[in-house]
């Protein structure tokens, strides 16, 4: 499986699947660097899948299936939401990657959960990925009470000042806790916490499942 191999013509490939964010699906309809695109939307036609990301965040996906069906109306195309399926300890969060590296059995433990008591707690949300909207709006799709959230830039490398800074801001709103994703996590494995801080495991739901694998 080779990420972001579109662009890469000479790689020897089975399938090309396409994945088109459904709350921003076309980068502002402009390339790179005016927009988000690196090729013109006609390249669409390349793609033997295209799947259609964040769909549980979008009002009506009817529109865009319509749009992706001019560009090729020879792929197959498929919906997938996004769902929280638990929270762990940022501590457990390293302890159970370090396990993963030496290929020791990975077992869930009381540090684990499915994140339902965190429901009841004031929450303070940050991360740095491609849309942290999304994010932040899936925490709040799946009733956490998100009292505040901060952004930082796609791929920021943390410092013990951005904790400092974090931490501040999760004090001005009562926040309990602290809530961050797994991209972000693996960032802050050497910096100090005060607050109690949070990794969210969220996995991916595809409308049909079965068919997409079938032409894997």
């Amino acid at each position: 499986i080779l990420d972001d191999g579109f662009q890469h013509r000479r790689a020897k490939r089975d399938v090309d699947i396409v994945c088109i964010d459904a709350t921003d699906p076309f980068g502002g309809g402009k390339m790179l660097p005016a927009g988000r695109l690196r090729e013109p939307l006609s390249n669409l036609k390349r793609a033997n899948i295209i799947l259609i990301t964040r769909a549980n965040l979008a009002n009506d996906i009817s529109n865009l299936r319509s749009e992706i069906s001019d560009l090729n109306s020879d792929a197959a195309v498929f919906a997938a939401g996004s769902k929280v399926v638990g929270i762990v300890e940022l501590e457990e969060f390293h302890a159970k990657a370090l396990r993963t590296q030496s290929e020791e059995k990975i077992t869930v433990d009381s540090s684990q959960s499915t994140g339902s008591e965190f429901k009841k707690k004031s929450i303070f949300a940050f991360c740095g990925i491609g849309n942290p909207e999304s994010f932040f709006e899936d925490l709040r799709q799946n009733n956490y009470a998100v009292a505040a959230t901060k952004t930082f830039r796609d791929h920021h490398m943390y410092s013990q000042s951005d904790i400092a800074s974090i931490e501040a801001r999760a004090r001005e709103c009562g926040a309990a806790i602290l809530l961050t994703t797994a991209k972000d996590a693996v960032k802050l494995s050497n910096l100090k916490f005060e607050i109690p801080c949070y990794v969210v495991e969220i996995e991916m739901e595809i409308d049909d499942a079965k068919g997409f694998g079938s032409l894997m």
